[in-house]
């Protein structure tokens, strides 16, 4: 969720991309549910297990963590 003073990212959808850390290959961009004003949501079903970074954000600002999905 943007920050409240963003008033204008509110209405933006965000870039999410899913990317494999050890390979090199295209990331995953999932398709987003708008639940409600400035908030969305995802539900990804990836195809592998291994460690897994995803990106989110808006323009060039972006957040990413790293993850294990078994």
């Amino acid at each position: 969720m943007p920050d409240a003073d963003a008033f204008e990212s509110v209405g933006m959808r965000p870039d999410v991309n899913l990317a494999m850390v050890e390979m090199h290959m295209d990331g995953l961009t999932p398709p987003l549910e708008l639940v409600e004003a400035g908030v969305w949501r995802v539900n990804v079903k990836l195809p592998m297990a291994g460690q897994w970074i995803v990106s989110v954000g808006f323009g060039e600002e972006f957040a990413e963590i790293q993850f294990y999905a078994p």
